[in-house]
Formats: C-alpha cells, sequence, structure tokens
C-alpha cells in the first residue's frame, strides 16, 4: 500500500468485501494478513524539481496550478466553484488546469472556465518539460479530492515551490510533515484559506519554509532501496 490511509481503506472494506464471498470467506485470516502488510509510498520521479530554481516573478497575480485528472474523484467542480467566487470578490488570481480532461459531457466546467475569463492561463495536458516549468512558476496548488491514496501530482508541486492547500484527510497528512499541517490543510473554508494565501502570498511562503525539500523523501533515489529491501526479505522468507 501506498500511504497508511491506503492500508486502513483496504482493511476497512475487506469484512464486507469478505461476507459476500458465497463459499470460504476467510475473514479469519485477516488480522494475521494484516499483520503481515507494510506501507511503501509510491516513488515520484521529480528528477531536479526539488533543487531547480524558481523563475523571478513575473508581476502577474499569484499563479494558482491544478494538476490533477478531471475525473470525479477530484471533484475540479469544487474547486471551479471557489474559483468563481473569489472571483466574485474581485481576488487577484491566474489559474492553471494542468491536469488531462476525459470527460464525456464537460458543459459545466467549460462554463466555470468561461466565467474566469483571462484569469485562466492554461487548460489540459502538457508534456513533461512544460508541465514541470508550469510548476516551478507556480505559487500554490490546490487539491479538492474525495479519493486520494497518494498524491504524485502534489508532491511534484510542492516540490517545485507552490505552495500546498489540501483537505485534511485521506492521504494528504501523511505527504507533508506534522509541523507544516495547520499551514497546509484545511477542514473547512477551501475558500477563505485560499483568499487569506492569495492577498498575501509572501507570509504563506513563510510559514511552509522548509517543505519544499522534505518532498525528496518520496523521490525514487529514495523509495528504491525500500523496495530493495523488502522484495529481498520475501525472497529469503520464501528460501
Amino acid at each position: 500500500m501506498a500511504t497508511q490511509f491506503h492500508r486502513r481503506a483496504l482493511f476497512d472494506a475487506l469484512p464486507a468485501a469478505l461476507a459476500a464471498v458465497p463459499d470460504e470467506p476467510h475473514d479469519h485470516l485477516l488480522a494475521e494478513v494484516a499483520a503481515r502488510t507494510s506501507v511503501l509510498p509510491v516513488g515520484v520521479e521529480l528528477g531536479g524539481l526539488v533543487d531547480a530554481p524558481r523563475p523571478a516573478p513575473d508581476g502577474g497575480a499569484p499563479l494558482i496550478v491544478w494538476p490533477h485528472r478531471w475525473d470525479h474523484d477530484k471533484r475540479p467542480e469544487a474547486l471551479l466553484r471557489v474559483l468563481v467566487a473569489l472571483a466574485d470578490h474581485d481576488v487577484a488570481f491566474r489559474v492553471a488546469f494542468a491536469g488531462a480532461n476525459t470527460r464525456s459531457d464537460p458543459r459545466e466546467f467549460d462554463a466555470a472556465i468561461e466565467a474566469l475569463g483571462e484569469r485562466v492561463v492554461h487548460v489540459g495536458h502538457l508534456p513533461r518539460d512544460a508541465y514541470e516549468a508550469l510548476l516551478l512558476r507556480s505559487d500554490v496548488v490546490v487539491s479538492t479530492a474525495a479519493h486520494e491514496f497518494f498524491g504524485v501530482s502534489t508532491v511534484e508541486a510542492i516540490a517545485a515551490g507552490a505552495v500546498p492547500l489540501l483537505p485534511d484527510r485521506l492521504s494528504y497528512p501523511e505527504l507533508v510533515p506534522a509541523a507544516f499541517h495547520d499551514a497546509v490543510l484545511y477542514r473547512h473554508s477551501l475558500f477563505d484559506r485560499l483568499r487569506a494565501v492569495l492577498v498575501d502570498l509572501p507570509s504563506a511562503r513563510a510559514r511552509v519554509a522548509g517543505l519544499r525539500p522534505t518532498m525528496a523523501r518520496w523521490s525514487w533515489p529514495t523509495v528504491a532501496p525500500l523496495y530493495d529491501a523488502e522484495l529481498a526479505a520475501l525472497a529469503t522468507a520464501r528460501r
């Protein structure tokens, strides 16, 4: 499993799933299986994002990046509602929607993006080099997800230096060290939290000073030896 949240979700769901099995349910083995499981994070290809210099500010409004898939579990409609409300309150920002959009009927999103007008600087999937360049010039990364077992794109954006605003649930509390939870996790109004960040970005950056380099713990050079050790232990146990 990628996170402890992922592990809990699996074992919370297994009793009901096994109870529906028409033959031998094997539910008596759950405790033993749970005791033998471990969590290995998803390795993220960060390249040089953590250490890459960020471009000088261009003088424009703060740039929000939303790098997630446009699927229902990522709740893009929730973010769009907040952004339209912020625009109605004359809060200055720009936004880039960098995730792939595979929705068969995106009319409600098209309408919201049209309402945001020139604030929208990008919509759609990007090649890797252009994607990394976008992350490095982004000021804020936001998630409104209802389902997240890890969060690769969130880790990438934080590694590039964006200030994160993430739900205080799912896998997100595990992605950032506890010392930064109050600064980056929201429990109630995303509108209020995002507005506060946008109107005083320097203060928001100060609150997450030191967060960016911690994302290196999810990079493949750090994670790969953990996989090697687990696989070696498994091979030894099977001899």
